[in-house]
């Protein structure tokens, strides 16, 4: 600290002639007063000096306490040489919870990695370093607190602790899936007990049980994980499970499903056909009579009508849809369900000809139609029939269910043709007797 300093007034006899000075009383008050000063300086410093000394005091005591009760320690490391990457699994030994934790792989090129997450005591974090040969030590550090842990002289494809005998096979179960509509669903899983090591996680998925073909890999988790999977086909159940697995073992859950919800290709709700084109005929879309709502499509054209679609609707039959539409004849006439192709006499059809009793699965080519399969249910005039059709995935294989309006099924025949195997339209052919014959078409769904 500068000192101060004080200058005393030279003194001389009052009574001399050759210098001139001031009196020893004025040099006492000037005294005084220069010390007065300066104990009023020192009063206002020394506080504030004391105060910075006791803060900084504190600091350096919570620094020294935090790291005295905070330990860290590696679990486990694995160098892969196929990868190159070398997995270290580091836990949090201590009371205090730590996080901002830096990984060190030295080696002939020194590869670090910052891993910025929060760790319990007891906790374990995971993580992942890329390599360019097996380290000849790994240290993990804190970046605060000086506490750190190293080991060196790891086998490839071993863990480098003897600690690793504390780490245990995972454990995982399967939750419900949400978010289910028409063509998407999220899976669900959680991670039970880790078994002291964050396993990486996954899912099994398809639509057979027995072979869940599909798998979606997620990584490193712990606690609840989800994976949301798109491009699924209405109306059709799916299987699932969860899998979990670490350094010492694997684990899969148990296996749910869900049925993803249905499509309203149409329903004629809006009480019009502007979707359609009319190319032969007459149709109209009335209410006095429908299956589902209030509207169905009409027609009571004498011969032969025609109406298809291409764009405006929900959706369209495609390879691998199932798709269904509810028929009724009042009297003896013809209807043809349309998919496939291009349009009228150039698609696939499924036909129902109430007065014959005949359900048929057949092709029609420019000017050919060729019947593919038949079956002989009891159809009545003025009752409505469910007419179902899978198509293979390949747009070859077609099966035809039919069924009462309660549910019993009364054909179901399949066949098999490649020359429309093509999506992107739906439509009717009717045929009608000379006496205005009603058919209504009514609610297809996929």
């Amino acid at each position: 600290m500068t000192g101060f300093k004080f200058m005393v007034p030279y003194l001389q006899d009052v009574n001399s002639s050759s210098q001139k000075g001031i009196s020893p009383l004025i040099a006492a008050v000037l005294l005084i007063a220069f010390t007065m000063a300066a104990a009023g300086l020192f009063s206002q410093w020394a506080p504030n000096l004391l105060e910075d000394i006791q803060e900084e005091t504190s600091e350096d005591q919570r620094g020294l306490s935090s790291a005295a009760s905070s330990s860290i320690d590696i679990a486990y490391s694995k160098y892969d040489p196929n990868s190159g990457n070398v997995s270290v699994a580091f836990r949090n030994r201590g009371e205090e919870e730590l996080s901002n934790f830096t990984v060190t792989a030295y080696g002939d090129t020194p590869v670090q990695k910052e891993v910025d997450e929060t760790l319990g005591s007891a906790e374990i974090a995971t993580v992942k370093l890329e390599t360019s040969g097996k380290p000849e030590r790994i240290e993990v550090s804190h970046q605060s607190l000086p506490i750190s842990d190293e080991f060196t002289d790891f086998e490839s494809g071993d863990t480098g602790n003897e600690d690793q005998n504390d780490v245990s096979a995972p454990e995982v179960k399967t939750l419900s899936a949400v978010g289910v509509n028409s063509t998407n669903a999220t899976l669900r899983g959680n991670v039970v007990s880790t078994g002291g090591e964050t396993p990486d996680v996954q899912f099994k998925w398809g639509a057979d049980e027995a072979s869940l073909d599909n798998t979606v890999e997620i990584g490193a988790e712990n606690g609840e994980f989800s994976e949301k999977i798109v491009g699924l086909k209405s109306s059709n159940t799916y299987y699932f499970q969860a899998e979990a697995s670490n350094s010492a073992g694997a684990d899969t859950g148990s296996t749910e499903n869900f049925t993803t919800s249905s499509v309203v290709i149409d329903g004629f709700e809006d009480g019009d056909r502007s979707e359609y084109t009319v190319s032969r005929g007459s149709y109209d879309v009335q209410n006095t009579i429908s299956y589902n709502g209030s509207y169905a499509l009409h027609t009571n054209s004498d011969s032969r009508s025609d109406i298809y679609s291409t764009s405006g609707l929900n959706a369209y039959p495609r390879p691998g849809d199932t798709f269904s539409i509810w028929l009724r004849q009042d009297a003896h006439s013809s209807i043809s369900v349309g998919f496939g192709g291009t349009g009228p006499r150039d698609w696939n059809v499924v036909n129902m000809v109430a007065g014959d009793n005949t359900a048929r699965i057949q092709v029609m080519d420019s000017s050919s139609t060729t019947t593919l399969a038949s079956a002989s249910p009891t159809l009545s005039y003025g009752e409505w029939y469910k007419f179902t059709v899978s198509w293979g995935e390949q747009g070859q294989d077609m099966n035809l269910v039919v069924q009462d309006s309660d549910g019993t099924e009364l054909a179901n025949i399949s066949a098999s043709d490649s020359t429309h195997n093509t999506g992107g339209i739906i439509g009717f052919e009717s045929w009608g007797g000379s006496g205005g014959e009603d058919r209504y078409m009514d609610y297809i769904v996929k």
